[in-house]
């Protein structure tokens, strides 16, 4: 299980216990904590004696100040950082475990068990980063696996048997032992209606299950042949209603989820979406991508997302973000909103106001975007057609509106 959570998207990140010293499954942790949150198994400690073998902090109270205290402070109502215990004063603090990535980039320790891992870390942009994995590997291996992630801080948890997680969705995953308690718990509570529909799907087994009624869960994949799929539960319902607007066109999805090793070899975005399993790039056959991103924006507006919709030359993208992202990347030109003019170009002239408007200043580069066809709009215009050879008479038309792309 592997999570990637804007820090803006949580209400609240901590650290639990039963009492000091005293043990706890995960259902007693999700009683106490509550189910609507993200709850992974904490820091090592010794069997016989119930003691941390790591540092760690609730409520501002510190229940051991031995280990390794490189580690994650952390307050409500979220917000945390790489710290160390004796630097800094917040209500929760968990130490990490013998191997841990700093923050110049180097990874620290060693231990030579090979089991399953749990972890947490800090990515570039402030993200939560969260790992919990089912299979066995070296805590190096694991570590490294997160630097690869774009993480830049990251610590090794407990693992083997206690590596445990609850989801919102009410996935549970007790590990090889649904007895086997620890001694603390990590949780990670969302905003009420923040976005935390991102599901982990595994290509072998999951490949052939329906993301939608026409998408496979596939269809998402890395193109690198990864095995783990991203995939936000909000996406596939958006891109249907993208292929009703299309005429029940197929879609097809060129690039979904994407690994960061292969964003950054493709040469996508530092922060691309398509990392977190929120973004496909799409196209139909037959339909041109300006009318694409008119269904796209229709679509979200629809479901009561803002996103994100970047028009290219041969495919649109569309993601879930929660803050407005428009643009025209054949322009380069960051746009208010892509509206139905690719399917009805009205004519337009000086005195016309409305949305066309708006896309006409917009991709002739108006200094002033607001809707309105007045004198500099219509100079624009005039301009625009001299230099692509077009009756020069300031009134937009379907030759002029083709010209423009649309």
């Amino acid at each position: 299980m592997k999570k990637v959570i804007p820090i803006s998207e949580l209400d609240g990140i901590g650290v639990w216990h039963k009492a000091p010293k005293t043990l706890s499954s995960l259902d007693e942790a999700i009683t106490a904590i509550g189910s609507d949150c993200i709850i992974i198994n904490g820091n090592m400690f010794t069997f016989a004696t119930n003691n941390p073998d790591e540092a760690y902090t609730i409520d501002g109270i510190p229940y051991s100040l031995g280990g390794h205290q490189f580690g994650y402070a952390m307050k409500r109502p979220n917000g945390y950082l790489w710290s160390y215990l004796n630097q800094i004063n917040y209500p929760f603090f968990i130490g990490g475990s013998y191997v841990y990535l700093k923050p110049d980039g180097k990874i620290v320790g060693t231990l030579a068990s090979n089991s399953r891992r749990t972890g947490i870390g800090r990515k570039y942009d402030g993200s939560v980063y969260i790992n919990v994995t089912t299979v066995n590997q070296t805590a190096q291996a694991f570590v490294q696996e997160a630097k690869n992630d774009g993480c830049e801080t990251f610590i090794n948890l407990d693992g083997g048997g206690s590596s445990q997680y609850h989801l919102p969705d009410g996935t549970n995953n007790y590990g090889t032992d649904p007895r086997r308690k620890v001694l603390n718990w990590i949780w990670f509570r969302p905003k009420q209606g923040g976005n935390m529909a991102i599901k982990t799907w595994n290509v072998k087994v999951d490949g052939n299950k329906q993301a939608g009624p026409h998408f496979l869960i596939r269809e998402f994949a890395c193109r690198d042949g990864t095995d783990e799929v991203l995939l936000d539960e909000r996406l596939p319902p958006i891109l249907e209603r993208i292929r009703e607007l299309a005429g029940n066109r197929g879609v097809t999805v060129n690039s979904g989820y994407r690994t960061p090793s292969y964003n950054a070899k493709i040469g996508g975005a530092k922060e691309s979406y398509h990392m977190r399993g929120q973004a496909a790039d799409i196209s139909v056959n037959g339909v041109a991508p300006t009318s694409m991103a008119t269904y796209a924006e229709k679509a979200l507006g629809e479901a009561g997302i803002v996103g994100g919709i970047g028009l290219y030359a041969n495919f649109v993208h569309v993601d879930t973000r929660s803050t407005k992202w428009r643009q025209n990347m054949v322009t380069g030109q960051n746009v208010s909103g892509f509206y139905t003019v690719t399917s009805e170009r009205p004519t337009l002239k000086k005195g016309s106001t409305g949305a066309s408007v708006k896309v006409l200043q917009e991709a002739l580069k108006v200094l002033t975007v607001d809707g309105v066809f007045g004198a500099l709009t219509e100079a624009a215009v005039i301009a625009y057609q001299k230099a692509k050879g077009l009756v020069a008479d300031g009134v937009v038309g379907a030759k002029t509106w083709a010209a423009l792309g649309y």
